[in-house]
């Protein structure tokens, strides 16, 4: 499990490097899904994987409530402001990859 998992978030810049740790890890996800319905597929393996553990998304619906009283718009923020969903579809088209819920 990633550390910053567990880390409680209290401010809005917290909220926003979140995003981003996501990102880099390659596990950035919608924040109005449900982390438990994130599944990853291999188009090429045909394999499909849970991306998060229960015990990590049980960690992740604390850090998403706790990111929806920081940011007014969290969704917009990854989708809109940055570069980060895009990029990251990005990461997923090259690898093969999509997500299911």
């Amino acid at each position: 499990m990633k550390d910053y998992f567990k880390q409680p978030i209290t401010n809005e810049e917290q909220s926003k490097k979140f995003f981003h740790k996501l990102y880099l890890d390659n596990s950035l996800f919608h924040p109005e899904d449900d982390p438990r319905t994130v599944i990853t597929y291999n188009r090429k393996t045909k394999v499909e994987k849970q991306l998060f553990t229960d015990e990590e998304c049980d960690y992740l619906d604390q850090r998403l409530e706790e990111i929806f009283t920081y940011l007014d718009d969290p969704c917009g923020f990854i989708l809109d402001s940055t570069s980060l969903w895009s990029d990251h579809y990005d990461y997923l088209e090259k690898n093969n990859l999509t997500y299911t819920l």
